[in-house]
């Protein structure tokens, strides 16, 4: 194998897509995933393009495609074959344990598989004709596909053009952006070492759950929501909502003209300053691209068509439930943002430095709606699943992605770094609002509903 990956990094140009396109595309659609791993082949290829001997965006095209439609061949072949393809002699060659296993694995996981398999070499080989030979409605197995593809071919290839040849490649392209890289990637790996530690302990971590959830303060609000809950089944139902987006809208338009007042305008600046040139010291044009990538990806109106257009492929996900109070919520969020807009307008701005405030058309605006979209989703997704591992892993990915969300807009330093982060916590706490409110109604009965008591004579 050394000497086909030697021969591969002495070529150049429009034949290094072809072979490594082949390689990645053959990895599941020919089983030579088993003999030369997929994600060496699109390592080697970020490695050829970090040398600029072909271009990373055809490169990366290139994988996302090979990737995708490589797996939906496999998948195409054990549908057609199914389970004679395992006595064949391509089958016997993979061998009794590795398709045992790649069954395991497909019965316990579902259509995630697809997508987590795609990080494993054995799994990435052989999980697409074990779909196909199950009968997975192709819809699902391609939306899986899909994703995991993509994301598994993007990392792959981005890994070996940042890696190149030596740690004076690596430098060469993060540049100075290297440290926020590993600031990054050591958030990562907290959030992995705590999922594992949460899944791995889940007895443990689930009574401390349950002692949270039954203290004294949670004890108290659960029964304030309730009560609160028990007027959205009556006309007070409106005036509920009203007055928690009054005061989330109070809060927010508050903040954002204590921020335009010179005395704790200056005061913030004392925070942001010293933060917003740190992010200009450390910026590089390669990461830069990638947080505007993350920011688009990021922004309410693309999370909305994610959401929607996952729903209709899979809808039986649970993101049925989100629909109508995600609308209410990011509605909400909306009016909130727009309050604060007006809250500014034809006010002069003290400290010309960078944006302040949160307003429709700021960065924090965004931030702001995107948080409270994101947050009812979790919510209603970790209600839906029993699973308590597919609990831990939704709030870990709520947690990840806003992460890299709120980044993306801090990144650019073109918003103060508090506008940001208080967005951020207004549109969850706001997202929290409705959402408890909105579950605790579903449990209590209406007024209606309830069958008077007739006094006996």
């Amino acid at each position: 194998m050394t000497q086909v990956i030697d021969f591969i990094m002495s070529l150049s140009g429009p034949l290094v897509y072809v072979i490594i396109g082949a390689l990645a595309f053959g990895e599941a659609a020919a089983f030579i995933g088993l003999v030369l791993p997929g994600e060496t082949a699109l390592f080697i290829g970020g490695v050829i393009a970090s040398q600029g001997h072909i271009n990373i965006w055809i490169m990366l095209t290139v994988a996302i495609l090979a990737a995708i439609t490589g797996d939906s061949v496999g998948y195409e072949i054990g549908r057609r074959f199914g389970p004679g393809l395992k006595n064949s002699r391509v089958g016997r060659f993979v061998g009794a344990e590795r398709w045992v296993k790649g069954e395991q694995f497909l019965v316990r996981r579902g259509g995630s598989a697809v997508l987590i398999g795609r990080w494993v070499g054995l799994l990435r080989a052989l999980v697409p004709a074990l779909a196909g030979m199950g009968r997975m409605p192709y819809r699902t197995f391609l939306l899986y596909n899909s994703i995991g593809g993509t994301i598994w071919a993007t990392t792959v290839v981005l890994l070996g053009y940042f890696a190149g040849q030596s740690y004076k490649t690596v430098e060469q392209y993060l540049g100075r952006a290297s440290l926020i890289l590993t600031f990054v990637l050591a958030g990562f790996l907290l959030i992995a070492l705590l999922v594992r530690f949460a899944v791995r302990n889940n007895v443990w971590t689930q009574q401390q759950v349950h002692k949270l959830r039954t203290s004294r303060p949670a004890a108290a609000l659960t029964s304030a929501t309730r009560t609160a809950a028990s007027g959205l089944n009556t006309r007070q139902g409106l005036i509920t909502v009203g007055g928690v987006l009054l005061t989330v809208v109070l809060f927010s338009a508050g903040y954002t003209l204590l921020s335009r007042v010179p005395a704790t305008g200056l005061a913030l600046r004392g925070i942001n300053e010293p933060v917003l040139s740190w992010f200009l010291d450390h910026q590089d044009d390669e990461f830069t691209a990638i947080m505007a990538v993350i920011a688009v990806l990021g922004h309410p109106a693309a999370i909305t068509a994610i959401i929607i257009a996952t729903t209709a492929v899979l809808p039986r996900s649970g993101l049925s439930n989100v629909l109508v109070p995600g609308a209410i919520t990011a509605g909400g969020a909306v009016v909130i943002t727009a309050a604060g807009h007006l809250a500014v307008a034809g006010t002069p701005n003290p400290i010309h430095s960078s944006q302040l405030g949160i307003s429709l058309l700021s960065p924090a605006g965004t931030t702001l709606i995107s948080a409270a979209i994101l947050t009812t989703t979790a919510w209603f997704l970790i209600g839906h699943e029993h699973s308590w591992t597919s609990k831990v892993l939704t709030l870990a990915g709520l947690i990840t992605t806003g992460g890299l969300i709120v980044l993306s807009h801090l990144y650019p330093a073109v918003q103060q770094p508090t506008d940001t982060v208080f967005a951020w916590a207004a549109g969850s706490l706001w997202a929290f609002t409705i959402a408890a409110l909105w579950t605790a109604a579903r449990h209590v009965p209406s007024p209606r509903d309830e069958t008077p008591v007739q006094e006996q004579d």
